[in-house]
């Protein structure tokens, strides 16, 4: 078991703005900030076959822009939970089986809302307050296998078939906004992806 505490101070921290996948860098803003937390490491056999490792993390983020105050830094997802139990079937040796499982606090982000634009005729589009809301927390499960054979005294191979997010979750990657004829303002979920499936073979040619 391996435990540690994190604690940062940031003097010359630059802040940015995420628009659905992009950065936008803010280097004309002044801002400092510190991040503080702590995490928990755990790795053992819990017999023969199985190993597993187990990791949580704790961390809170903070800044402070000259002109807009205090808020949260785009990092500060706080609860973050990951483990790993991995299997080697007797009935085949050269197999291995592993499940991973992922947790973690949402991201937060910068709400938009309708505003009147300047002729005050139309409403547009406006940020809120600087990373005041949060994405829903994110969850994944991945399922794999992977076996090793030899084809020839020259020739080595490893398959692999992997299942990511087994279960299908639907986790949260920004939203997509727009008003509409009546000056509402609207949002629209960009998910990441869903469940996806992976098969490979890895041919080795070891030397004489």
């Amino acid at each position: 078991m391996k435990n540690s505490l994190i604690v940062k101070r940031l003097d010359r921290l630059i802040p940015y703005r995420v628009e659905d996948i992009f950065i936008r860098f803010q280097p004309d803003l002044k801002a400092e900030g510190s991040i503080y937390g702590a995490s928990w490491h755990w790795s053992n056999n819990l017999s023969k076959r199985w190993t597993s490792r187990m990791t949580y993390t704790y961390m809170q983020g903070r800044q402070n822009i000259a002109g807009e105050g205090a808020s949260r830094l785009p990092t500060d997802q706080r609860h973050t939970f990951a483990a790993v139990f991995q299997d080697k079937m007797p009935s085949l040796p050269n197999s291995r089986t592993h499940l991973r499982f992922l947790f973690g606090s949402g991201y937060p982000f910068t709400p938009l809302y309708a505003r009147p634009d300047s002729s005050g005729a139309t409403k547009i589009l406006a940020e809120g307050n600087r990373n005041s809301f949060r994405h829903p927390y994110y969850r994944r499960v991945d399922l794999g296998m992977s076996y090793d054979w030899t084809i020839s005294l020259r020739v080595a191979a490893k398959g692999s078939f992997e299942i990511f997010n087994l279960f299908d979750f639907r986790n949260r990657l920004s939203y997509a906004a727009f008003v509409d004829v009546t000056g509402r303002a609207w949002y629209a979920p960009v998910n990441l992806s869903r469940r996806l499936f992976n098969a490979r073979v890895n041919l080795q040619f070891p030397g004489k």
